[in-house]
């Protein structure tokens, strides 16, 4: 597979008006065939400067502030993998933040936690749990401190994925999402265990079904399809693995509530399963009553002692850190040494993620601005570094805000909880288009809309018709280093948004938005010196706002904003 082409680029880009007379060109970096034929997960010891370090940013956070780039930039390498590696605590749960006067939820008090309260009566109270439950995901990865554990729940969430909207429980959808980030960088083969009985997957899977009267297959398929062992030219698990699989799962449900789970011994088969020999014909001896739980962790030591679990992880992380071609040299210098890594560690993640994102061929130059920028790095990237104008301060306008953008990444397909289907989304499994299908002449549309309308003066619409989000764009300008400076300010706004450079005729039609002959006609360097001295005046302020305005909703609509 090559990468996206220019013209290929191009192509998609031109098909949306543009706001100028100057056509979009797509950055030439993103057309490079040339893949890195030794470069290998050995440590990076080359230059470390601004493109080193915002390339290490874009891919492990959502989006790169000033004060990221800044906060960073103090540090080495291995000190930017230490603090990015700290596994944060679980937040405060979602809470009732959607009572309103005329619907109340009897059960959960506004302001507290409904996450522990399974008593829902059908419809009302569960869709607004629902979208407490969205919004509360969103607002983490908005305010997500400087630590992989959001970009990484995000990955197991694709990884081992299940719909929020097909469990149709907000309760057992959380039971679902808690482990994602409390192991997002911990243990793989524990996070595996928690998700296999939480409500939550039993419900989405049908494993709250399965009796040893009639097993249900489906998670005992995608468990070694999906989860683990992958769909790899080394895998061999056959249909008799997956039936085993379905009978050492029989007993597990979720109980009255749908908060725990219990193992109902009764329905569980206590037969020995037989697996083939890609498991070594393992045996897993029946149990009775609860020993037969124990099924379940003999079954996840067979499956973990099988190499392609390893393999089919690294390709995951790759595909998600680093690139979506995965060659037959990658294989061999990144993808085998990075199975190493998993295995010598017991399936704990820090090491590998170490590895690979401190290595030599995770800097090299040909990885870099090679990956199209899903939807959530686009859109939650962009509201982290711009920060957004007039965010309320009362509650429940707040989830709704969240929940609005929740809503503009669905548009984008690409909404938190909700993955097409059980395999993820398709940019990081459907070969050979991978990262491609983020972008076509709809998808692209409704990017730049999204944009635009966080940029204008209507914003993007929430709780009512009077609250509106907004990108702050002259609180993002104040913080460059000169805004005042008309070529430093677009260089300065230019390196965090887009990982390449501008050519030389984009540039002097940036200046040309940005310097006189708008509003006032004064000179850029002059209206913002007066916004600085009156930043409430009316006249002032609006000049200064349309002129950034204008300039971002150029920027934003280049192709060298929707990569990274």
């Amino acid at each position: 597979m090559k990468k996206f082409s220019r013209s290929d680029f191009f192509n998609i880009l031109t098909d949306r008006s543009r706001v100028s007379s100057h056509e979009v060109s797509a950055p030439d970096n993103i057309d490079k065939q040339v893949r890195p034929s030794s470069l290998g997960l050995g440590q990076y010891r080359g230059g470390w400067g601004q493109d080193q370090i915002l390339h290490l940013i874009r891919r492990s956070l959502f989006g790169c502030t000033p004060a990221d780039f800044d906060f960073f930039s103090n540090l080495n390498l291995q000190q930017c993998l230490d603090v990015l590696l700290t596994q944060l605590p679980l937040p405060s749960p979602p809470v009732n933040a959607y009572n309103t006067s005329t619907i109340i939820d009897p059960y959960v008090p506004f302001g507290e936690t409904w996450v522990l309260c399974p008593e829902v009566d059908e419809g009302v109270y569960n869709d607004r749990r629902l979208h407490s439950l969205k919004s509360w995901w969103v607002s983490l990865m908005l305010n997500q401190e400087r630590s992989l554990t959001e970009k990484m729940t995000l990955f197991w969430h694709n990884h081992i994925a299940a719909e929020f909207d097909f469990i149709n429980d907000a309760v057992k959808s959380y039971t679902y999402a808690s482990p994602l980030r409390s192991h997002s960088l911990g243990n793989f083969r524990k996070l595996i265990y928690d998700i296999t009985i939480s409500p939550g997957m039993l419900n989405y899977l049908s494993g709250n079904e399965s009796t040893a009267a009639a097993p249900n297959e489906n998670y005992g398929r995608e468990l070694q399809e999906l989860f683990t062992v992958g769909k790899g030219k080394g895998s061999h698990y056959t249909q008799s693995d997956v039936v085993a699989a379905a009978r050492v799962l029989t007993g597990w449900n979720n109980d009255r509530s749908g908060i725990n789970t219990v193992f109902e011994a009764e329905t569980h088969d206590n037969g020995d399963k037989h697996f083939s020999a890609f498991y070594n014909n393992t045996i897993i001896k029946g149990r009775s009553g609860q020993a037969g739980k124990e099924e379940l962790n003999e079954m996840l030591d067979m499956i973990f002692s099988i190499r392609e679990v390893a393999r089919h992880t690294a390709r995951s992380l790759y595909r998600w850190f680093v690139y979506s071609d995965i060659d037959d040299t990658i294989e061999v210098n990144i993808i085998e040494p990075l199975a190493d890594i998993l295995i010598v560690n017991n399936y704990e993640i820090k090491p590998a993620l170490r590895a690979l994102l401190g290595s030599e061929h995770f800097f090299d130059r040909t990885n870099m601005a090679c990956h199209i920028k899903n939807p959530a790095d686009h859109i939650i990237g962009l509201c982290r570094q711009f920060g957004l104008d007039g965010f309320p301060t009362e509650m429940s306008n707040q989830y709704q805000a969240w929940f609005a953008l929740s809503d503009l990444l669905s548009e984008l397909a690409m909404q938190p909880g909700d993955p097409p289907n059980v395999a993820g989304w398709p940019a990081y499994y459907l070969s050979p288009s991978y990262y491609q299908l983020w972008i076509n002449s709809d998808t692209l549309t409704a990017r730049y809309s999204a944009t635009d309308r966080l940029l204008s003066s209507d914003g993007l619409v929430y709780a009512d018709s009077e609250m509106r989000l907004k990108f702050d764009v002259t609180g993002f300008t104040a913080k460059l280093s000169d805004p005042s400076d008309l070529n430093q300010l677009i260089i300065d706004s230019t390196v965090l948004l887009s990982p390449v450079p501008f050519d030389d005729t984009q540039t002097t039609y940036m200046k040309s938005i940005l310097d006189s002959g708008q509003g006032s006609g004064l000179s850029w360097r002059e209206i913002w010196g007066a916004f600085r001295i009156k930043p409430n005046d009316p006249k002032i302020k609006g000049d200064v706002t349309d002129r950034l305005v204008k300039y971002f909703t150029y920027i934003l609509q280049q192709g060298e904003c929707q990569i990274m």
